[in-house]
């Protein structure tokens, strides 16, 4: 079952106020999706401890995504690991995630 709206956000160059070009997070696409949360491992990230937590999203099959992308659900970010039509009958794709924080991506 389909029951959260997820914004799918594409990283895209964009014109400021002065014309210049400025590298941003845009809006692509709201789907509905289904989510799955796996179970989360621990590790070290710059000697401090960091948590991941892994997050599989399931939306109807399209071709127009891919990891270069972000999705933003519940005020939360999720960094696109990978996009799998699990079963090959181009119905429905899996998207791995892992939970980041906003300013956690290189724009």
């Amino acid at each position: 079952m389909r029951r959260y709206q997820i914004e799918v956000e594409a990283y895209t160059e964009a014109r400021d106020a002065n014309s210049e070009l400025v590298k941003t997070w845009a809006h692509f696409k709201t789907l509905w999706a289904s989510k799955s949360i796996a179970k989360g491992t621990e590790g070290m990230v710059n000697d401090k401890p960091d948590a991941v937590r892994p997050v599989e999203f399931e939306v109807r099959y399209r071709e127009d995504l891919n990891e270069m992308m972000r999705i933003k659900w519940n005020g939360k970010y999720f960094e696109i690991i990978s996009i799998n039509d699990r079963w090959g009958l181009r119905k429905y794709i899996t998207i791995a995630c892992t939970e980041r924080p906003e300013n956690a991506f290189n724009v």
